[in-house]
This record gives structure tokens, C-alpha cells and sequence, in this order.
């Protein structure tokens, strides 16, 4: 794989140092890279942009839902002004580093798993905190859904989406279940409370606080998916699935993931 099949998108809120350390163990070149700053204050993104220099960085201001960010990282590169538009788009949060050799790891998952469109990268936990999502997986399923705000619950839902597409059980997201070969793993992009702890840290400076509230997102989650004990998607009765009640609401064309802007 080389850089020019590859985006990344790395989600960050008052974290510049962290910021900055994930884009740099990406090694990728800084034209490949979006930083996404939800509702960060000025004196974060200042610091941003001059360790930096020349990086994309979309400020969202006020803040936006985890899912607008997510979305926002997948839109850009796929429009026409992008260079060498990329095949796979890497989501990240700012509490991430990448190993050295992460790209060679992520080439030979793709490799192994010629089917896969979504591939978890964090360890050692195995969560949605890294990703890599293949720009035909958006076409099939749609974007993030931006009904949810803030953050909490977004990511359960892209998960129940992505298990319906791949019609398996949704279990545990080490996707053991998905005989399609949908979903893959490779351990590649370290997340762990070290690292989290340094973003703490670094939002301290900026006198952050955290106020979001997961209850909106909750009772959101729940009218969109029903926990149901027979039948399920499609009529599978596969067990632990849960019926859609809502189809999905996408905010943007899907022509811009061929290149082209309506």
C-alpha cells in the first residue's frame, strides 16, 4: 500500500500535543492528513498549526457530534481537489500512536482479507477508536448517521450497520461472527491509558471539561434499533440481533465518494 491509497483523519478537542504526536507516528505526509478539531479553542488550534505547518485542519465550530466529525473525515479527501484520491480513509481519535511499521501491517490485513471494507486498528483494545474504512463501504451503508449528537452510541450503531450489512450476529467487536470476512483486525495503532492520560494532561492547559451527556444518544439508539428475540434483520432469526425501526438519514451525496461533487 502506499501513501496515496491512504487518508487519515485524526478527531481531536483542546489535545494539541496529542494531536500532533498521533500525525507524526502516522509518518504520512502532512498532505494526507486532516485534523478535525471539534470546537477546540483558538489557542489549541494555534498550536496546532504551527507544529504543523501546512496540515488540513477544519476547525468545527461550535462543536459538532462524533458522527459529523467522522463524516467530515471521510467527505474531504473523497472530493475532487483532494491529490490522489484514497481508496481506504483511517479515522482516528487524538490518543492514538501508530507503530512503525503500521501501513506495511494494514497492507497485508487488506491482503489477508480481500472482502474486508471496515478494519479495526486500535489494540490492545479492540475498538472503534482506530479504524480504517474503505470508501466503498460508505456506498453500501451509508455515512455516519449525524442524529447523534455529542458523542456516545454513534459508534454502537455504525456497528449494529456494519453486522447488518454482513448479516451476523453483532457479538463482540472482534467480529469473530462475520463469515463474510466484512470486518478484519490488524493490532496496529496503540491505545491504551497511557496515552489517554496524556491527553488529560494536555487538555488541562486549556481548562477542559467534559459535558456531554450519553442520555439523548441512548434514547436515540434505542428508537432506531429494538431489541427483538425472534426474527431479527431480514427475517434471519439469527439471536442477539436487533430490528431496525429507522432507515438512514444521509446528509450528503454519494457521488462525492466517486470523485465528483453534484
Amino acid at each position: 500500500m502506499t501513501d496515496s491509497q491512504v487518508a487519515l483523519m485524526v478527531l481531536t478537542k483542546d489535545a494539541p500535543q496529542s494531536a500532533i504526536a498521533a500525525v507524526r507516528s502516522s509518518r504520512l505526509p502532512l498532505s494526507r492528513v486532516i485534523v478535525v478539531s471539534n470546537g477546540s479553542c483558538d489557542e489549541a488550534d494555534a498550536e496546532l498549526s504551527k507544529a504543523l505547518p501546512g496540515i488540513r485542519l477544519v476547525g468545527v465550530r461550535p462543536a459538532r457530534g462524533i458522527s459529523f466529525c467522522m463524516n467530515v473525515g471521510l467527505r474531504l479527501p473523497a472530493q475532487a481537489a483532494w491529490p490522489a484520491q484514497p481508496v481506504w480513509t483511517i479515522l482516528t481519535q487524538d490518543d492514538i500512536a501508530f507503530d512503525a511499521d503500521w501501513l506495511a501491517k494494514l497492507d497485508a490485513a487488506i491482503r489477508e482479507h480481500p472482502n474486508a471494507l471496515h478494519i479495526n486498528m486500535a489494540y490492545p483494545t479492540n475498538s472503534y477508536s482506530c479504524m480504517a474504512i474503505h470508501r466503498d463501504l460508505v456506498r453500501k451503508i451509508g455515512w455516519w448517521d449525524e442524529r447523534f449528537t455529542g458523542m456516545f452510541f454513534e459508534d454502537d450503531d455504525w456497528h449494529m450497520r456494519l453486522c447488518e450489512y454482513a448479516k451476523c450476529a453483532p457479538g463482540k467487536r472482534m467480529h469473530e461472527k462475520d463469515e463474510s470476512g466484512i470486518f478484519a483486525r490488524v493490532k496496529c495503532a496503540l491505545h491504551d491509558g497511557r496515552l489517554r492520560g496524556r491527553r488529560a494532561t494536555d487538555r488541562a492547559r486549556f481548562g477542559f471539561t467534559c459535558t456531554l451527556s450519553k442520555e439523548p444518544n441512548r434514547e436515540f439508539f434505542y428508537k432506531k434499533w429494538a431489541v427483538v428475540t425472534e426474527g431479527g434483520w431480514q427475517g434471519k432469526g439469527l439471536p442477539g440481533l436487533f430490528a431496525r425501526r429507522l432507515p438512514e438519514a444521509d446528509p450528503y451525496p454519494l457521488s462525492l465518494l466517486g470523485g465528483k461533487l453534484e
